[in-house]
């Protein structure tokens, strides 16, 4: 089915969102060689995958970190504002950690995936 010539991106596409729903090299090449590709396309169609899973994840990372460290800033510029400028209710208050809080799991979720 996927091992036609006209189709080498069907190929991909299947072996990237095998890869992405958790499936191991292993199990990647065993699918395809399953869907008709022979051995050595197939282990060189899970390398390529590997490769550019690893990539596309490490620039997720860093996206990841870039947004979170700005909202940890804006979290903090929003802390700092609502301590000079005392307001009569908690709301600002709440807002402002929880955009601080956001800030730091993003930031976090981005340094786990970029390592």
């Amino acid at each position: 089915m996927y091992a036609s010539p006209q189709t080498p991106v069907k190929v991909y596409k299947y072996a990237f969102k095998l890869k992405a729903d958790g499936k191991t090299a292993d199990g990647i090449k065993h699918e395809l060689i399953m869907q008709g590709l022979d051995d050595k396309s197939a282990e060189a169609v899970t390398e390529n995958i590997e490769r550019h899973y690893a990539e596309f994840k490490k620039k997720a990372g860093k996206s990841n970190m870039l947004y979170g460290a700005a909202f940890l800033l804006i979290g903090i510029a929003a802390i700092a504002l609502c301590i000079y400028y005392p307001a009569s209710n908690t709301v600002p208050y709440i807002i402002a950690f929880g955009a601080g809080l956001f800030g730091i799991i993003r930031f976090c979720r981005g340094i786990v995936q970029v390592t």
